[in-house]
């Protein structure tokens, strides 16, 4: 009896598949449209996050607004796959820093919300010499070096020089001290003039603000008992004849 039953439970499957077979070659056109038709795509395949990052700008499926698509990041962050990362100066290129080195003066920028440096070289301070805490003797004013002015600068200890000094007094060529102005009269030029002042010549200033000026010839005289034979507008060329009658 129960070998039958099995006999009779294998021929109904064989006969169920018999009738599937059956039905597929039937109705193949209708089967092969099924396979060809396409599969439907999910709306929210692009929208993989389940929440928005930090610093992020997400919208979220229409279809389903547990899922989120990162869109953009706030300013000073850069997308980054489905992060944010901040923005760093290196990202616009190697000439780009995000501070600027000690001993060195840079050119600021601001590059999509973030302060960069670039165009970097060493700071050059050379002539300013002395210290900006003292002021020399005779000294009015002091200039810090050029490049420690920048504010895109990193000098450590600021350098000076003198930019001006007290009347009567000149910058020296270091521009470490205030020397005296120079008085002196140049070769052939006086302050002051026994035979009167040669107004023919215009005078000289020195650098003290004094004039000086090229004198007249002292008239020779002749001796007693000599003739004046010249005049000294005879360009000063005097003779003297003896013996005087």
């Amino acid at each position: 009896m129960q070998k039958l039953m099995i006999i009779i439970f294998f021929f109904f499957i064989i006969i169920s598949n018999i009738s599937d077979l059956y039905a597929r070659i039937i109705f193949l056109p209708d089967y092969i449209e099924q396979l060809e038709a396409p599969i439907p795509i999910n709306p929210c395949i692009d929208y993989n996050l389940f929440a928005c990052p930090i610093k992020g700008e997400c919208v979220s499926c229409a279809n389903d607004n547990r899922r989120y698509k990162l869109i953009s990041c706030e300013s000073g962050y850069i997308k980054n796959g489905n992060f944010c990362l901040k923005k760093t100066c290196g990202n616009f290129g190697s000439n780009y820093a995000d501070k600027v080195s000690y001993g060195q003066v840079c050119e600021e920028v601001q590059l999509e919300g973030i302060t960069c440096y670039h165009n970097c070289r060493d700071i050059n301070c050379v002539g300013y010499t002395l210290e900006c805490e003292t002021m020399p003797e005779h000294a009015l004013n002091l200039e810090k070096c050029k490049d420690c002015q920048n504010t895109s600068s990193q000098c450590g200890k600021y350098v000076c020089k003198i930019s001006k000094c007290e009347d009567g007094y000149k910058i020296a060529s270091n521009g470490t001290e205030c020397l005296p102005l120079d008085d002196t009269c140049p070769e052939g030029y006086y302050k002051e003039c026994e035979t009167g002042i040669e107004t023919t010549i215009e005078p000289v200033i020195t650098e003290a603000g004094n004039e000086c000026y090229q004198c007249r010839p002292k008239i020779q005289q002749c001796p007693i008992g000599q003739w004046n034979l010249d005049t000294y507008w005879c360009n000063g060329a005097l003779r003297c004849w003896l013996p005087q009658i």
